[in-house]
């Protein structure tokens, strides 16, 4: 076998002669032998015969060198395809392999080269030019036209060419594996066996094929593959055999074995269905992973048991159309009691209707390896099953404590029952810990987060997440959010969970348009029907989460139906919570997923004592494709907002939605909002675009980089309808706020687009319709605005654009409960000029807060 090295060698390094006219001589005045008179007199003497194997891009360059040539006023006829038949010319130039009706002395073996490398040579009065792969083929020629011959679109002429006889030019591929023996046998001596008739239909023998493909790209071995029933007198073998019977070493009834034996490299399963699956794994680790020279020994015999389950062994059809929700929860079931990952198969569409009425248990890995999940959420019975999730990721009970009454009171025996806002730890926890936990505190004595406005609640009891060692400190980023006079329940949660990984493949809902004849507070109970955990460690990457059957958003003219007009109809859908939800939940990264955003539907709600007694025009019902509660270190990085669902487009909601969460990151992501309801603690958002939404409430850590916000008036806007409220620091670094109007999917573009200035915005914007009201109201905590606040380097495209917005001229007046304390100082780095604090005169007592200009 010729070894690989990405070496150009020149068999004879005087091959040509190369004349820009015919009567070139040597220094002594005679002419150089001329063997294959290529072009004389402004004639082609040669054909170009080309093989189909040559490859389209090889073909089309050979298409493009005779027009070349035509064009420079050769008179040259079309190539032809070696397939036609026709009888030799006395010079041809043969392109790509496999052409033998011109004589098998011209055929050359072109898996000699590799993948990568390539042959051009004369015999006779024939010039072949053949690649290892199509690629090369067409890299080829291209070499021998331009460098050899010097004929490209920039020649400017040319009347004679003459080439010698010779071979001239050889490219060999520098593979990553030198060589592969198996019992001292170079592979090149074997034959594939494919002995696969057993297995299914479906599932072919493909990936035999796709092994070959693999291994000559890695190695230069290009192998016959020969059936069952058709061997050769060769000696050596690779089988790769599937069979219904018992293998050895299988001792639990699904396994997949390789061994050597007889000389022969033998890949036996007797699991048909993830066959595939484990080939690709054990030739992996068996040939592509064991370094440059590898070596499989003559007594080489290893089992492997199987360790995933496919949907398709317990009767999914994958077909897009038959229900499969009971086989997809059977899969679950078992590989959750064998601790086995669940795979999809490749391509299949595994529809979930009607008989999804629960959730599925999810405890183990699942790869849908390129699936797709859908699920028809169009329907009475989808309807009345919505808060029903597909997969409910769950942790096991052994990690958690809940320690709430008589038991609670036993754990506080030494201890009160508070919480200061700078306690390093909680000491009453050491008994009780395992090692590092993730706990959540409760007091159910004390309500917070009492929402003002259309969307009026009666606030949720104070909790709060902290990240304590076995020691019972508390670790950094998890400092207390809130006093606690008093706790009521404690729960501890070991981060120490395995890892549960969900990836490579697509979920998408099929939306529901049913519509109920139901009270408001009924119809409004979101769907659940993604991915919900509740647990430590959990991995979502490469996929895909989609919708189906959307309302349409479409135009009118009629002035009665503004809200047709700029969003979506109302009474036509329901609000999501979230293709994946998070509910006390610790340690989830999301990447490299897309997601895509919802309509914004409307809906009329009753009066509330937080809107005067006054009936709101209709409110937005909130969709989202991420939502957390009580969750903490939650990442995303690379998460794009599906692209028909634009980005800054308000018609659309999402993308994320956070309750009393802390340590969020957004980073190398492009989502419409970043949406915190009931408090986030610390955040950092890097790299990024934002559409239409920064809402910020909570305190902490809000740490903002290279960020662009596209629509809105404000970078941030701290929510009214939280108190609008951060107990914390800000720091904006390197951003820039655009202040857009509107964004208009349908339409294609963005509108009052103005040229980027810097300075003269507006820290906090002014101006709370309602202000006497939500000054008066009872957060269930004192609001307050960012303690420091850093700008540096922020760019915006308006004068009238708001750094913040949300709070009420009055805020700093001294009239109300809700007195707001100040910034302690406000930083600008890097900035044009200074920005003004305030928009509003009523707001000159933050002119007299610290501002520092570096």
């Amino acid at each position: 076998m010729i070894k690989k090295l990405f070496v150009m060698l020149v068999l004879i390094s005087a091959l040509l002669c190369f004349f820009a006219c015919s009567d070139e001589n040597d220094e002594d005045g005679t002419s150089t032998p001329a063997n294959i008179v290529l072009i004389s007199e402004g004639k082609a003497n040669f054909r170009i015969v080309f093989s189909s194997d040559a490859g389209a891009n090889a073909i089309s360059k050979v298409d493009g060198f005779v027009k070349c040539l035509r064009s420079l006023g050769v008179e040259i006829e079309d190539p032809v395809r070696a397939s036609l038949g026709e009888t030799d010319a006395e010079y041809e130039i043969l392109v790509g392999p496999g052409i033998t009706n011109r004589g098998e002395e011209y055929v050359i073996n072109e898996k000699t080269y590799g993948e990568e490398g390539y042959c051009i040579k004369t015999i006779d009065k024939k010039i072949i030019i053949v690649g290892g792969s199509r690629a090369s083929t067409s890299d080829a020629f291209e070499y021998f036209t331009e460098t050899v011959l010097g004929i490209s679109e920039e020649t400017e002429s040319v009347s004679a060419l003459t080439l010698s006889e010779e071979p001239f030019y050889e490219k060999m591929t520098d593979h990553a594996i030198e060589s592969v023996t198996v019992g001292g046998v170079d592979l090149a001596e074997f034959v594939l066996v494919r002995d696969v008739s057993g297995m299914e239909k479906e599932y072919g023998s493909a990936f035999i094929t796709d092994f070959r493909s693999l291994l000559y790209s890695k190695t230069g071995y290009w192998l016959e593959i020969i059936d069952q029933g058709e061997l050769t007198d060769k000696v050596h073998k690779i089988v790769v055999r599937y069979t219904s019977e018992p293998i050895e070493g299988d001792t639990e009834g699904m396994g997949f074995v390789t061994k050597v034996d007889g000389g022969d490299l033998i890949f036996e399963s007797n699991y048909a269905n993830a066959m595939i699956t484990y080939f690709k794994k054990v030739t992996d680790e068996l040939i592509f992973s064991a370094g440059e020279n590898v070596s499989i020994p003559e007594n080489y015999s290893k089992f492997e048991p199987a360790s995933i389950v496919l949907y398709d062994d317990f009767g999914a059809k994958g077909d897009g159309e038959t229900d499969d929700f009971v086989a997809i929860y059977a899969a679950h079931v078992y590989a959750n009691e064998c601790g086995q990952t669940v795979m999809g198969r490749k391509g299949a569409t595994y529809y979930v209707g009607d008989s999804f009425t629960t959730s599925i248990p999810v405890m183990t890995n699942v790869d849908l390896h390129g699936s797709t999940i859908l699920i028809n959420d169009d329907s009475a019975i989808a309807f009345a099953n919505r808060g029903k999730a597909l997969f409910n990721v769950y942790r096991e009970q052994k990690y958690t404590q809940v320690i709430s009454g008589f038991a609670l009171d036993d754990m506080f025996k030494d201890h009160e029952k508070k919480i200061s806002r700078d306690a390093k730890s909680l000491p009453w926890l050491v008994p009780y810990l395992k090692g590092e936990s993730f706990v959540l505190v409760t007091n159910n004595n004390h309500v917070d987060f009492i929402r003002y406005g259309a969307n009026q609640s009666s606030g949720e009891a104070r909790k709060d997440l902290f990240l304590v060692d076995i020691d019972g400190n508390i670790l950094d980023g998890y400092a207390a959010a809130f006093e606690f006079d008093d706790i009521t329940s404690v729960e501890i949660f070991e981060t120490s969970e395995k890892e549960i990984e969900i990836k490579n493949g697509t979920i998408k809902n099929i939306t529901c348009r049913v519509r109920a004849e139901t009270d408001f507070k009924n119809k409004y109970a979101a769907f659940l029907r993604g991915i919900n955990i509740q647990r430590c460690n959990v991995y979502i990457h490469d996929m895909n989460f989609r919708t189906a059957n959307e309302p349409t958003i479409d135009y009118t003219d009629d002035p009665n139906d503004s809200l047709c007009k700029n969003y979506g109809r109302r009474s036509e859908s329901y609000p999501y919570s979230g293709f994946i939800a998070g509910h006390k939940s610790y340690n989830i990264l999301v990447e490299n997923c897309t997601m895509s955003a919802r309509t914004v539907y409307y809906e009329d709600k009753p009066a509330t004592e937080s809107t005067g007694g006054k009936v709101p025009d209709p409110v937005p019902m909130g969709s989202y494709g991420y939502t957390y509660t009580l969750s903490a270190n939650v990442r995303h990085e690379n998460v794009d907002q599906y692209s028909k669902t634009g980005i800054g487009d308000s018609r659309y909601w999402g993308i994320m939605s956070s309750n009393t969460c802390k340590n969020f990151v957004f980073n190398e992501c492009r989502v419409n909002r970043f949406d915190a309801h009931r408090g986030f603690w610390n955040a950092r958002l890097t790299n990024s675009t934002f559409g239409h939404t920064i809402n910020v409430t909570g305190g902490g850590e809000l740490y903002i980089e290279n960020v662009e916000k596209i629509c809105g008036s404000s970078f941030i806007s701290l929510r009214g309808d939280y108190g609008s409220s951060f107990d914390g620091n800000v720091t904006i670094k390197d951003s820039t706020h655009l202040a857009i109007n509107s964004y208009d999917s349908l339409k294609g573009g963005y509108y009052n687009v103005n040229s980027v200035i810097t300075g003269n915005t507006y820290l906090i914007s002014s101006g709370f319709s309602t202000a006497e009201l939500y000054l008066k109201w009872d957060f269930g905590y004192d609001c307050t605005l960012p303690h420091t606040v850093t700008i540096d380097n922020f760019k915006t495209n308006s004068s009238r654009a708001y750094v913040f917005s949300n709070v009420s001229n009055t805020a700093f007046e001294n009239k109300y409960k809700n007195q707001y304390g100040l910034p302690s100082e406000i930083i600008f780095k890097n900035m044009e000029s200074t920005l003004p604090t305030c928009r509003s005169s009523s707001c000159s007592i933050l002119r007299s807060v610290k501002v520092t200009v570096e």
